[in-house]
């Protein structure tokens, strides 16, 4: 390279890194969000990711003044109260927040509904602004769809998707949106050793939101049959009253215990046989990772990432939606001790992409592609 061709490959050089000197800076805009496994998600983020070259805020459109963010986030709350909104005035005060924005974003990662997607794009368009718009469901279509939050149209409007699994990015393909980008939500293993499990305890475990979605009234009418067996739930929710009242009618008050929502959830899982999903619908869900990161059998319903890592037998058991009885037969092969208790390294092996700081490396990354963002050779070596 001769110097005239040198000075103006390094003239491009200082522009980028004069682009590159200021963070990265990646808006997370959320509709709803209180506590559960994608507040966790992007918590974990912003723990972990946030640093001078790469800056994250949180716009939550409608707040209901449960705070769910560490005090050192950005956060923007724009309504307040969950009830009387639209979308037009989703639209409206997002741009308003918009305007006042000195640092606009590089990207907005649209959590959760599709209508995110569009809400952004509308703004983004109507300010002329280059942020990139990057779609992050974490349910399944069909449930956005079915509640009205939006569906593959709204989708369209966004620059580019994440796909949190394999059922994801398969549907965007078939609709023919595009760029994919698979990523991997993150989880955290212990520093030490679980401790092993010793005999029988007769105890499943739950762990997660008491909402609709959830379905732990199925594991109370498998207790009303299962006597012996006791169920501890770590979480909480909207569904926590009329699931006292149904342990009430069913007359299991005795085989439950409600331990509520809990920092280290892991440390009431000791003493347990095996964690539980009775999910509806899921993308993950995280706490089955979690859980095979401690060697904790899990027997789950076929929902999100649980058919692509489970392995029947080896590290758990799938069982139909709402099937009482299938259910009952894998607890038979608990107590006859025919459940291999799954061997903790090969857990770990199997779901190392879910690691916390490889998933969210390689989750920054992406997100750097996206925005065309990435990191800039130095110019600085002298002529010979």
């Amino acid at each position: 390279m001769d110097d005239k061709e040198r000075d103006k490959s390094c003239k491009h050089i200082q522009q980028q890194k004069a682009k590159n000197n200021k963070p990265l800076v990646v808006e997370i805009l959320i509709a709803v969000a209180k506590r559960g496994g994608v507040e966790n998600i992007i918590k974990t983020m912003l723990d972990t990711l946030e640093s001078p070259r790469m800056h994250f805020r949180v716009v939550q459109l409608v707040w209901e003044g449960e705070p769910w963010l560490d005090a050192s986030v950005e956060f923007y709350p724009l309504l307040k109260g969950r009830n009387g909104h639209n979308y037009q005035e989703f639209a409206c005060c997002y741009a308003q927040y918009m305007q006042s924005r000195q640092d606009k974003p590089d990207v907005i990662l649209a959590a959760g509904w599709p209508y995110m997607c569009t809400i952004a794009r509308e703004v983004v368009t109507a300010l002329g602004l280059s942020g990139k718009i990057v779609s992050w469901l974490h349910c399944p279509i069909e449930q956005y769809q079915r509640v009205g939050y939006g569906s593959y149209e709204q989708l369209m409007s966004a620059d580019a998707h994440f796909a949190i699994n394999n059922i994801l990015k398969n549907q965007f393909q078939a609709k023919g949106l595009s760029p994919i980008y698979p990523v991997y939500n993150p989880v955290d293993y212990p520093d030490t050793d679980f401790p092993a499990k010793e005999g029988l305890f007769h105890r499943l475990l739950f762990i997660g939101r008491l909402a609709k979605e959830k379905n732990a009234a199925f594991l109370f009418y498998v207790l009303q049959k299962e006597k012996h067996w006791k169920l501890r739930l770590i979480g909480d929710g909207d569904e926590r009253h009329a699931l006292q009242q149904l342990a009430q009618q069913l007359e299991i008050t005795r085989q439950l215990e409600w331990v509520g929502w809990r920092n280290n959830p892991w440390e009431y899982a000791k003493r347990s046989d095996a964690m539980v999903i009775s999910s509806v619908y899921e993308t993950g869900p995280l706490t089955t990772i979690e859980a095979w990161g401690r060697g904790i059998p899990v027997i789950s319903t076929p929902v999100g990432t649980v058919p692509e890592l489970l392995v029947p037998g080896q590290n758990g058991y799938l069982y139909a939606y709402n099937d009482i009885e299938g259910f009952r037969k894998i607890l038979r092969k608990i107590e006859q001790q025919n459940f291999v208790v799954p061997d903790r390294s090969v857990c770990r092996q199997k779901v190392q992409p879910y690691q916390r700081e490889t998933a969210l490396r390689d989750m920054e990354e992406k997100i750097r592609q996206i925005a065309d963002f990435h990191p800039i050779e130095t110019c600085d070596a002298k002529r010979t």
